[in-house]
């Protein structure tokens, strides 16, 4: 039986999924394809594994983890003039963690970090609650 916050994952990374779909269908179609050209058939498993990799590795690095456990504490952030910071948010916006609006230069978490910050959170206060051996 698959638990809640399982759920709630796999939702966030099918959504993931909706929107780099839509992104290539938005950039195949201003490629010079013929008129009803089809995306590559990719398994089912590939795409979501292939997302949620890159998601991982992402927070793999400390400054983006450190990011986005600010951006969803804050809510929304701005790059500024901190090189640092404003590279770790791109990171973030490339694996789908956080959304960017070029117009505001604004930084809003994604559903995806949202539900993979609440999954370590969960693993590290597991693991605090234990009692050292």
């Amino acid at each position: 039986m698959q638990s809640p916050e399982s759920g709630l994952l796999a939702d966030a990374i099918a959504g993931r999924q909706a929107a780099f779909l839509q992104a290539q269908e938005r950039l195949q179609a201003l490629e010079a394809y013929p008129p009803g050209g089809e995306l590559p058939e990719v398994s089912d498993r590939r795409l979501p594994e292939a997302l949620l990799r890159r998601a991982l590795q992402c927070l793999a690095g400390s400054v983006e983890y450190h990011l986005a456990q600010r951006i969803l504490r804050e809510g929304s952030l701005h790059a500024g003039p901190d090189l640092v910071m404003a590279v770790g948010l791109q990171a973030l916006s490339q694996a789908g963690l956080a959304t960017w609006d070029p117009s505001t230069g604004e930084f809003r978490p994604t559903e995806l970090v949202a539900e993979l910050m609440r999954f370590f959170e969960a693993g590290i206060e597991g693991v605090l609650a234990q009692p050292l051996r």
